[in-house]
């Protein structure tokens, strides 16, 4: 899912198609290692001559770790070298192991399909670093930032290949039993109804024409506002809900937001991250507030409803 899911979906652009795809593979190779021994050290803090345990979930860890560093790369794609890549990735793992960190452990923060520890932050560290990396050049009418046919049917296979694994994306972590199922269940209820709601506010929007953009992207953005509560009991009509607003949203983000952001506050986003990840993220985060306001430890019983 993180390789060839993400690898394919940010192939869009017609002159950066090896280099998306390779720099892809390598970032999600070389981060997967660095977040372990970062992770590792952190659970090991203030003692020394300690060993590093390496199990499957910290190899699962690693690959949320991974699509962290995969997402920002969309939001600078093409405007950083390879090194440049390689010092930003250093700098993200670190800071993206001490919120974790930080929230998951200190704070007991339930955020089981990293609405806020994976999207929301990727998002607005990506934002950051192209914010300080802003060039005049970085504008949504550079001619290097278009598709072609072919290059856009590649990034569909991404995002089909991303719809249909994200619901093992957001259950990987749950305890088997209900629960994963609830994960399952909400995700891919959130992920249709998001799809439905993309295209019709495609077609609003556009004058009843669909824009490749946001088919490719806006549909993902129903499992991202629900990996919060994935494993909550929101039932499906809050699963549905989640994934109408967060396709609307994301829409609306590509055809109003990131124009906006580009011309006033100079943030160029290549790949429409903030759309995608940081506002369905943060509807995530929301959504997960209500549901923690409003869980009952008897409602969370050996049953799905």
């Amino acid at each position: 899912m993180i390789f060839l899911g993400i690898g394919y979906l940010i192939i869009f652009l017609k002159r950066y198609g090896y280099s998306s795809v390779g720099y892809n593979f390598f970032l999600g190779a070389i981060s997967i290692q660095w977040y372990i021994i970062v992770a590792g050290c952190l659970s090991h803090r203030g003692t020394t001559g300690f060993d590093i345990d390496i199990n499957i979930k910290s190899l699962i860890t690693g690959l949320f770790a991974a699509a962290v560093v995969l997402i920002s790369f969309g939001v600078y794609m093409g405007k950083v070298s390879r090194i440049q890549l390689l010092v930003i990735m250093v700098i993200e793992i670190v800071m993206y192991a001490v919120n974790e960190f930080i929230v998951l452990e200190e704070l007991q923060v339930a955020d089981i399909g990293g609405s806020m520890i994976v999207h929301m932050f990727a998002c607005y560290f990506g934002m950051a670093v192209t914010f300080v990396l802003r060039r005049p050049e970085d504008t949504n009418n550079n001619p290097k930032e278009a598709p072609v046919y072919h290059s856009d049917l590649f990034a569909m296979i991404g995002s089909l290949f991303l719809w249909l694994y994200w619901p093992s994306f957001n259950s990987i972590l749950v305890a088997p039993g209900n629960d994963k199922q609830r994960a399952v269940i909400n995700t891919y209820l959130s992920l249709t109804a998001c799809t439905v709601s993309v295209f019709a506010t495609s077609a609003f929007v556009n004058k009843e024409k669909l824009q490749m953009a946001h088919v490719q992207n806006a549909v993902l953005a129903g499992g991202v506002a629900v990996g919060t509560t994935a494993n909550m009991l929101i039932q499906p009509w809050g699963a549905i809900l989640l994934g109408t607003l967060a396709g609307i949203i994301s829409v609306c983000g590509f055809y109003y937001v990131q124009p906006y952001l580009n011309e006033k506050l100079k943030l160029h986003d290549t790949c429409g991250v903030h759309n995608l990840h940081g506002m369905p993220g943060l509807l995530g985060a929301l959504a997960g507030v209500v549901a923690a306001k409003l869980a009952d430890v008897d409602d969370y019983k050996d049953r799905y409803s």
